[in-house]
């Protein structure tokens, strides 16, 4: 049996999008498609309904990724032992604004006249 290849307008029906949204796919290979002779494109729905399914996440695969985000109380923590960090290097310098303003001043070198 020979299988239809369908047109834009019907590629979007099967696919819940606007005729330009399956161009633009398809435009961009990110879209099974044939180019015609006349460059028109055509499509064939069995090739349409793998990409869906290729397009589907597994459930698990999205639980782990919300499991893999940090909690904001983790976040809340982390950001208290950076500031902490940070204090720390800031004491260790020793150093203000000011007098850093001054070091750099006094390391440029004269412009000669």
């Amino acid at each position: 049996m020979i299988q239809l290849l369908i047109t834009d307008s019907q590629a979007a029906e099967l696919l819940a999008l606007t005729p330009r949204q399956v161009m633009w796919f398809a435009s961009r290979g990110l879209l099974p498609s044939v180019v015609m002779p006349n460059k028109d494109r055509r499509y064939d729905p069995n090739d349409l309904r793998r990409w869906v399914a290729s397009k589907k996440t597994n459930a698990s695969d999205v639980q782990a990724f919300f499991d893999s985000i940090p909690t904001r109380e983790a976040l809340l923590d982390r950001l208290h032992e950076l500031r902490e960090e940070s204090n720390a290097v800031k004491k260790l310098l020793n150093i203000t604004k000011r007098e850093a303003r001054k070091k750099i001043a006094e390391a440029k070198l004269p412009t000669g006249s």
